[in-house]
């Protein structure tokens, strides 16, 4: 597993497997590719598998930021109450994303800043 490269293509060997060439100009050989690259997966398109259903089921803002440690026992929590409805991902104790749903027609991006 390697994270933080993009895959530009892959080509299917049968004496090979799968050669991989990555943005960084580097080239792999693995046995097998798992394209977990999302809904707009570039691997999924170059193999020609079409999306079936909804191209979007909601949109999200993603709030990241760092905080002092903080002794977790999960990684998701969930808030609702009349400010706020989201959810706060613990990347580890110390970095965080909070998702909050967002609404173009409604709000702006602006809404997110005061």
């Amino acid at each position: 597993v390697r994270f933080g490269n993009r895959v530009v293509e892959f080509k299917e060997s049968a004496s090979d497997g799968v050669i991989l060439n990555l943005s960084t100009g580097e080239q792999l050989q693995c046995d097998y590719l798992v394209a977990a690259d999302g809904a707009n997966s570039a691997i999924r398109q170059q193999l020609g598998v079409s999306m079936i259903g909804k191209e979007s089921l909601a949109t999200l803002m993603n709030i990241h930021f760092r905080c002092p440690p903080i002794s977790n026992k999960g990684m998701l929590y969930f808030v609702t109450n009349q400010k706020l409805a989201g959810v706060f991902v613990a990347h580890d104790s110390r970095e965080w994303v909070c998702q909050v749903p967002f609404v173009a027609p409604f709000q702006s991006v602006e809404h997110f800043t005061n």
